[in-house]
């Protein structure tokens, strides 16, 4: 049986950073939150339905973890580079309980082929022109995982960055500068060092839309 998550035309090569990178801009620019499965597929390379699903308690924004819980059900603590955690502010917006993503009625993320298939409409054009790009949530995940690995990033951190490790985990700051560095592949020019400072002083969050620093953490951009 055919796995809805697969790439459609069962490609077998991996996707390119800057192929993602376009995945996760265009999820950005689309008005339907369903499309936030990519933003959080492409920033956070968990499986995209366990990261929507998590409790928005479990995002520690002091500490820059996301606890998500594996279909197993092992806590795994996610250190988050700076674009993703701008990212899931953006996603939260102002809501302090439930899961991390919902549709446009409130409800959790369905993980089924409808949802999917819906998505990839969604992100199918890009711009004003297709977008001909073989994707699929797993691909993604898997070519993100494969680039780190391949550019020099410790497979345990690595492993803890997709949701491959096991469990609790010491090298947070070595995940943090993985997700950085991962978030640069993509095309993601990092912030100004003043603007961080600036960020922190007003204790908001930089705009993955590239738009400026939203005044209050867990606002969402302006």
């Amino acid at each position: 049986m055919n796995d809805y998550r697969e790439p459609v035309t069962g490609r077998t090569g991996l996707l390119s950073p800057d192929s993602i990178g376009i995945l996760y801009h265009a999820s950005l620019e689309c008005e339907d939150p369903v499309a936030r499965l990519v933003t959080l597929a492409a920033i956070v390379p968990w499986d995209a339905i366990s990261v929507a699903g998590t409790p928005i308690e479990n995002l520690d924004r002091g500490a820059g973890t996301l606890r998500v819980v594996s279909k197993v059900g092992v806590p795994n603590p996610i250190a988050l580079g700076f674009e993703a955690a701008s990212a899931l502010d953006l996603v939260i917006g102002r809501r302090r309980t439930g899961c991390v993503l919902v549709d446009a009625g409130g409800f959790m993320m369905k993980d089924d082929r409808d949802t999917y298939d819906y998505i990839r409409e969604l992100l199918g054009f890009v711009d004003g022109r297709t977008l001909d790009l073989d994707w699929s949530f797993r691909l993604i995940r898997e070519s993100v995982f494969a680039d780190m690995v391949d550019h020099g990033v410790s497979l345990h951190v690595a492993q803890a960055q997709a949701g491959l490790g096991f469990g609790e985990t010491d090298d947070l700051r070595e995940q943090r500068a993985a997700a950085d560095w991962w978030s640069y592949r993509m095309g993601i020019v990092p912030p100004p060092a003043f603007a961080l400072v600036d960020a922190l002083r007003r204790n908001g969050t930089w705009s993955p839309r590239g738009d400026g620093i939203s005044p209050e953490r867990g606002g969402g951009t302006r």
